[in-house]
């Protein structure tokens, strides 16, 4: 769904009239006020918020990748930005692999693996799209967040 819709949603939820006639949600080519910006800034922050706290909390966003270690080390910034907890580790034919986080990096006693994993949603913008959680969560409960 897009952040427009949510966004436009919590406005009436809240009675915000004036925010509703600005450009972002009009569409027209008026430029959007010091205040309207500010208040979109604001329910933008609040929607990522939301969405972070469903998916580390409520409805986890799990993710399998395929890995490689060097040194048996592997850069946690280059599996995924948005890692929240690792599941599981596995081998080529499904076992477990024991591991570690140390700072920034995964150790194991592997070369290749794959990673289960949950993540963080993606951080919306307000011309973006909001995370759906598998359509589990309609826009009207995010604009209540």
């Amino acid at each position: 769904m897009k952040t427009k819709q949510v966004l436009e949603l919590t406005a009436v939820f809240l009675g915000k009239e004036d925010l509703l006639n600005c450009a972002y949600f009009t569409g027209t080519q008026d430029e959007i006020s010091p205040e309207n910006q500010k208040e979109l800034d604001l329910l933008l922050r609040c929607l990522n918020l939301i969405t972070s706290e469903i998916s580390t909390d409520y409805l986890p966003i799990y993710k399998t990748k395929t890995i490689n270690f060097v040194d048996n080390i592997c850069h946690l910034e280059d599996v995924d930005e948005n890692i929240y907890q690792i599941v599981k580790l596995q081998d080529e034919f499904g076992s477990e692999i024991r591991f570690k986080i140390i700072g920034n990096d995964l150790k194991a006693n592997a070369t290749t693996c794959q990673i289960t994993y949950t993540s963080f949603a993606q951080k919306t913008t307000l011309d973006g799209n909001v995370e759906t959680f598998s359509n589990q969560i309609p826009e009207r409960v995010l604009a209540y967040g």
